[in-house]
């Protein structure tokens, strides 16, 4: 466990300090066995030990343990980000953002695992490379997938392998963005920007219709929006 019994100089208690502990139920435990076997326990440690069990069970809201409560559990999120090689860049953006925010979350027993391609080993698999990525896409409670001046075959392919999960067991819930600024046309192939417009009627056709963002900012500000809605609707917070 990581975790440890400090005595409050200002109150002269007993009280847990935690460390990011993820069980705080088997520590609970671990006092009330502590207290059957330790027959040489000083009464007046006893009686503290004692009294951060009862604060464990009573869930009182005035109390530190209410906030590390044995009855919640955290919940993990798991997250795929889906682009091509041009948006590494706002795909790694995001991922930054939601570990950061995941201080915050931790405290509403909220854990989010983002998982992008760069995180898979780059060792030869028995099978296509791009398997990998479909089969944590369908480990995935959300699937993001991020569009610029094209639509690759194998983002689509992520797309559609998340869309056919998703009317089957109704997850995981997708979101596309795509970014609208400025690019230089003589740089771009007509392959690409084609691609790009026939995954678009595509989307059209599924009545899915996708949202457009300007910057990484505005991108992360726009998913964030919908991660709330997902928490409340999900009643995670």
């Amino acid at each position: 466990m990581d975790g440890r019994l400090v005595r409050d100089g200002n109150y002269g208690k007993m009280i847990y300090r935690n460390y990011f502990t993820d069980d705080v139920r088997n520590f609970s435990l671990g006092l009330n066995l502590y207290l059957a076997i330790g027959l040489d326990t000083t009464n007046s440690l006893r009686k503290d030990i004692e009294e951060v069990i009862l604060d464990f069970d009573q869930n009182d809201e005035s109390s530190l343990p209410k906030l590390i409560s044995p009855q919640l559990s955290t919940k993990t999120l798991k997250i795929f980000i889906a682009s091509s090689f041009e948006l590494q860049e706002e795909r790694k953006q995001v991922e930054d953002y939601l570990d950061r925010e995941n201080k915050s979350l931790n405290k509403k027993n909220i854990f989010i695992e983002t998982v992008i391609c760069e995180d898979f080993n780059d060792s030869i698999s028995r099978t296509r490379k791009q398997d990998d990525y479909n089969k944590a896409i369908l480990e995935s409670d959300i699937v993001l997938c991020l569009f610029f001046t094209k639509a690759g075959n194998f983002s689509i392919e992520e797309f559609k392998v998340a869309h056919n999960n998703f009317l089957k067991q109704n997850t995981p819930i997708i979101y596309t963005y795509f970014k609208n600024a400025q690019i230089d046309i003589s740089k771009i192939s007509s392959k690409d920007l084609i691609s790009k417009e026939v995954f678009l009627e595509y989307l059209i056709e599924l009545q899915h219709f996708p949202s457009y963002y300007t910057s990484s900012q505005d991108l992360i500000i726009q998913f964030r929006r919908q991660l709330d809605s997902y928490f409340l609707e999900k009643k995670l917070l």
